[in-house]
C-alpha cells in the first residue's frame, strides 16, 4: 500500500511540473495595416518585405522594415516608434492571459544597416494604458546580421511612467496586459538614418530559442 501511495504522489508531483507552452507571435506574414502606428514624425516609414536570404534565419514569409532619416537635431535616445503586442487588451483574452502565468518572455529577431544603430526599450502596460512601466536598461543594436534578442520581463527592473499601479509591474496578476518594444535613436548627433528589420516578435510563458 505504501508503495502504491508513493507512486501516486510521484505522479501528482510530476504532473504539477508540466507547464503548457503558450505564446503570441507576430511574424508579419499577414502584413497588418501600419496606418495607425505611432511615429515620431512622418519620416518614419514601415514596409513589409519578403525574399530568400532576407527572411533567414527565421522561418517567416515576411519581415518588418522600419526606416527613419533624422536631421541630427534629435537627441540620442529619441523615441521614434514602437512595436506593439496589444492582443491581451481585449477582456475576452483574460483567461489566456492568466494561463501565461507570472513569467513572461519578450523576444524578437533584429538587424540594422551596417552604419546604423538603435536602442530597443522593453515596456509593459496595463489594459487601459494608464499603468506604464519602462525597463531601466536598453539594448544597443548595431549588427547587420539577424540576431535574436530575448527578455524575461518578470526579472527586469522598471521605471514607473503611468498613473496607475505600483513602482514595479505585477506579473502575478492580470495588471500587465500589453507589451511594447520602443525604438530609440542610437549613438551620434549628426544627420543620418536608421534602417532596421524585425521579425517574429513574440511573448511567451517559456524561454524561447529563436526557432519558434
Amino acid at each position: 500500500m505504501k508503495r502504491v501511495m508513493f507512486f501516486f504522489l510521484l505522479a501528482i508531483l510530476s504532473f504539477s511540473f508540466i507547464k503548457k507552452e503558450k505564446s503570441i507571435l507576430l511574424n508579419y506574414d499577414d502584413r497588418p495595416s501600419t496606418k495607425e502606428w505611432w511615429r515620431y514624425n512622418d519620416k518614419v516609414k514601415f514596409e513589409f518585405r519578403v525574399g530568400g536570404k532576407d527572411v533567414k534565419p527565421v522561418d517567416s514569409g515576411a519581415f518588418l522594415k522600419v526606416q527613419w532619416p533624422y536631421s541630427g537635431e534629435e537627441d540620442q535616445y529619441t523615441w521614434f516608434t514602437d512595436l506593439k503586442i496589444d492582443s491581451l487588451r481585449n477582456p475576452k483574452m483574460e483567461p489566456y492571459r492568466k494561463s501565461l502565468g507570472s513569467t513572461i518572455w519578450l523576444s524578437f529577431w533584429c538587424r540594422v544597416n551596417s552604419k546604423d544603430s538603435l536602442y530597443v526599450h522593453p515596456m509593459v502596460l496595463s489594459a487601459n494604458h494608464k499603468g506604464k512601466w519602462g525597463c531601466k536598461d536598453m539594448t544597443l543594436i548595431t549588427s547587420n546580421k539577424w540576431t535574436f534578442y530575448k527578455y524575461n520581463l518578470s526579472k527586469l527592473s522598471y521605471e514607473k511612467w503611468g498613473k496607475e499601479g505600483g513602482n514595479q509591474p505585477d506579473f502575478k496578476t492580470t495588471e500587465v496586459r500589453c507589451f511594447e518594444v520602443g525604438l530609440r535613436k542610437g549613438k551620434g548627433k549628426t544627420a543620418g538614418s536608421i534602417d532596421a528589420d524585425f521579425d517574429n516578435l513574440m511573448i511567451s510563458n517559456f524561454e524561447p530559442n529563436g526557432n519558434e
